[in-house]
């Protein structure tokens, strides 16, 4: 898993861990069997996780997963205005005051 790990540097941390975990996998997996696999990152500044939790392969589940995002629901995001978070925004700010009604 590290050296799995390790080759992939360079890459996006999600793929580098779903890397690690394949190379554990197909060196026998978890010695307490098929267990829940997730992971967890922030594309584009917005949370996304995925967990696979009842399926006999969990790690080629979450590869599939991930692909999936990475080919149809990245490029998306891709194409979408930049988020505008309300933490963020300040309502004396003259450039968004008159978007505001109080």
């Amino acid at each position: 898993m590290v050296a799995a790990f390790e080759a992939s540097a360079g890459e996006p941390l999600p793929e580098r861990l779903l890397k690690a975990l394949e190379a554990g996998d197909a060196t026998g997996g978890d010695r307490g069997g098929n267990r829940p696999r997730c992971w967890s990152t922030k594309p584009r500044n917005i949370p996304m996780s995925a967990c696979v939790d009842e399926n006999m392969q969990p790690v080629q589940e979450l590869r599939r997963i991930f692909e999936t995002c990475r080919t149809q629901l990245l490029p998306l995001m891709d194409a979408m205005p930049s988020p505008i978070w309300l933490g963020d925004i300040n309502p004396d700010d003259p450039n968004i005051a008159n978007l505001i009604t109080r």
